[in-house]
């Protein structure tokens, strides 16, 4: 039973586009085994369920603009699903991370990670020079193959989890944007905390 829920859950977790990615800098984060709940570690997807709350967490699912977004954050893919009558509220502080090295990283909202990236002074459109136009040249694009954040980027802002109330019987997903998080331990503990009731998620870093 458990197989075949976790079947049915996985097309709708990945049908926003997001497929199995891996850092730039060769790091993986992998569901551990043996948590509880449903684990698919080819997916690297977790699905647990307390109190009619299913919480669903997939690592390594980044692969959108900007593409070096890991070098300061650690993205993780939530999906909720409330199947309880009652409304559920979710902020970005019901989401905590803490490594087997004590040290606790907390979510960051989809604006803050805007700001923060905009200003990193790497990538595509920052960092650069102004673009410079030799008299003789009529480009109709921008040189050096970039454009503005702002054309390129909106997928930090368009496909994060938003702060909100689930309603009855509905379901939400969204990327959860966490301090950057794999420099030193070997283990990650993701706590969910919705409606009263923690769920806890456990992750393996692979160097």
């Amino acid at each position: 039973m458990r197989r075949a829920a976790l079947r049915r859950l996985l097309p709708f977790v990945l049908s926003a586009g997001v497929g199995v990615a891996s850092f730039s800098c060769g790091i993986t984060i992998v569901p551990a085994p043996d948590q509880g709940g449903q684990v698919d570690a080819k997916a690297r997807l977790v699905v647990k369920e307390a109190n009619g709350i299913q919480v669903a967490v997939q690592s390594m699912a980044w692969r959108y603009d900007p593409y070096y977004l890991e070098d300061y954050f650690t993205p993780l893919l939530v999906f909720i699903r409330n199947k309880t009558d009652a409304p559920v509220s979710i902020a970005y502080d019901d989401f905590v991370m803490v490594d087997d090295k004590g040290n606790q990283f907390n979510a960051v909202g989809p604006q803050m990670v805007d700001r923060a990236v905009r200003r990193s002074g790497y990538g595509a459109g920052y960092g650069y020079p102004p673009p410079y136009y030799p008299p003789a040249m009529n480009a109709p694009f921008p040189p050096y193959g970039y454009e503005p954040y702002s054309y390129r980027y909106a997928d930090v802002l368009m496909l994060g989890l938003q702060e909100t109330k689930v309603v009855p019987h509905a379901q939400v997903r969204g990327f959860v944007y966490f301090q950057e998080a794999t420099v030193e331990g070997r283990q990650l503990t993701v706590t969910v905390s919705l409606a009263g009731t923690s769920q806890e998620f456990h992750f393996t870093i692979q160097r």
